[in-house]
């Protein structure tokens, strides 16, 4: 029994040092589910193909979204590391490619955005999921593959880090030996997404430079159409 009690916690304290990625996973699905049919991926396709999708085809979507997502909770709940990673690479692709397609179709959308149907107020909420999924996404991105994830940071094991944060350039009294977390990269995305660039991290690799490249233009083509448009519609 003692045995048993033993390996419990242990179990919890090692799902416990990485559940921020899970709860962060956890609210991109959740905020995706919200979105309007017309924003999601199969809603783009509808209205570039400008056809209707048969039932089944959206459900196949949903349905392999959540499946994704359920493969890396339960590979992440059992510890298997390479295929949580594995896992949320591929679920973290996919969504990413949903998010590139909420905003083309948000902005597919703004034309027929109308006054009298409180067009402005739910464009500036839709913007907003889409702003907060961008953030929680690429916070995901950046954790995942940053000196090639969060084990090897912890180990020291890192070869060549993707980003240079302020607590490594200097020796800074009570950071020594420090190693960036799950919230110093929410941090990176947060500033990413509002200013269009980091503000105090440095950005190294290429495959670092064109994750931030995306992620801000993203962000940018959500925040000034919207923003116009829904100012052109309130006014």
């Amino acid at each position: 029994m003692q045995r048993i009690y033993v390996s419990f916690r242990q179990w919890i304290a090692a799902r416990g040092k990485e559940s921020q990625f899970v709860i962060a996973l956890l609210i991109i699905a959740w905020l995706n589910s919200l979105l309007v049919f017309a924003l999601t991926l199969p809603g783009l396709i509808e209205q570039v193909a400008h056809t209707r999708l048969d039932i089944t085809v959206e459900r196949a979507f949903m349905f392999f979204e959540w499946t994704l997502f359920l493969l890396v909770i339960v590979a992440w709940l059992l510890g298997l590391k390479r295929v949580t990673r594995a896992a949320t690479f591929i679920y973290l692709s996919y969504v990413t490619i949903g998010l590139a397609s909420s905003v083309l179709a948000l902005i597919a959308t703004l034309p027929v955005r109308k006054s009298e149907t409180g067009g402005g107020l739910l464009l500036l909420w839709d913007a907003f999921v889409i702003w907060i999924v961008n953030v929680l996404i690429f916070t995901v991105w950046y954790w995942l593959l940053d000196g090639g994830g969060s084990e090897k940071r912890i180990k020291g094991e890192s070869r060549r880090a993707d980003f240079f944060f302020p607590q490594q350039a200097n020796k800074i009294p009570g950071w020594a030996d420090w190693k960036p977390g799950f919230v110093d990269y929410l941090f990176l995305a947060f500033n990413t997404s509002s200013a269009f660039s980091p503000t105090d991290t440095l950005v190294l690799s290429p495959r670092a430079k064109m994750l931030s490249l995306t992620q801000a233009a993203l962000s940018l083509v959500t925040l000034a159409m919207a923003a116009a448009r829904a100012i052109n519609i309130l006014t």
